[in-house]
């Protein structure tokens, strides 16, 4: 990321912000946070060094300067900042983008299929609850998970991801719910995708109709 598209970001995220003013909510009260101490320039820049490069909390307390507790609570609260925005962002390319960067095999084999949708689990705690212990039994894994829907690319970029979803729904169940179809039919609309182009999926999805 170049430093003009660093400050754009910045820009997007805190567009009135004054100086005065910081909007963040952080988990914890902690001095080190205090904007005079810490510039929230350089908290977003923190976060995004352990995004990209997955440094350790030690490693960025020591980068930094400030205490291990004090990088825990800003990248957890710079992220829950930034979801909200950033994630109802679509990150669809467009469909000339989508075909022009199709590995050739790809484009001989599935010259119109622009995304590749599965779902996904995330096996969590045994809930103390019976009727949650119901609600997150899968199936498939034989535990207790959260499911998403998660469609990349024929690159493998990922393109859209769900919310989470109690491992016993199904992934049908999921797609109808979780906001996908309204999502393609708004693609649709702008253009990004046509009528006749297609989507991959296992067998397990029956959701031609839909």
């Amino acid at each position: 990321m170049t430093y003009a598209r660093f400050l754009m970001l910045l820009s997007f995220l805190f567009p009135s912000e004054n100086g005065n003013h910081n909007p963040v909510v952080y988990d914890s009260k902690r001095k080190e946070i205090h904007k005079d101490k810490f510039p929230l320039s350089e908290q977003v820049f923190l976060y995004l060094c352990r995004l990209r490069n997955g440094l350790s909390i030690k490693d960025l307390a020591f980068r930094f300067n400030i205490k291990v507790q004090t990088v825990s609570a800003v990248i957890n609260s710079i992220a829950k900042y930034m979801y909200p925005r950033l994630g109802s962002l679509s990150s669809w390319p467009t469909r000339n983008v989508l075909i022009e960067n199709m590995t050739e095999a790809y484009r001989i084999d599935f010259p119109t299929c622009l995304a590749i949708l599965d779902c996904t689990e995330i096996k969590t705690e045994k809930p103390s609850s019976l009727k949650q212990q119901s609600q997150l039994y899968s199936d498939y894994k034989s535990t207790n998970t959260l499911k998403a829907l998660v469609v990349c690319d024929p690159r493998g970029s990922v393109i859209f991801v769900s919310d989470l979803f109690s491992g016993s729904i199904s992934d049908n169940k999921i797609v109808r719910q979780c906001g996908f179809l309204d999502h393609l039919r708004n693609l649709k609309a702008k253009g990004f995708i046509h009528a006749n182009d297609s989507l991959m999926a296992d067998k397990g999805f029956l959701i031609e109709n839909d």
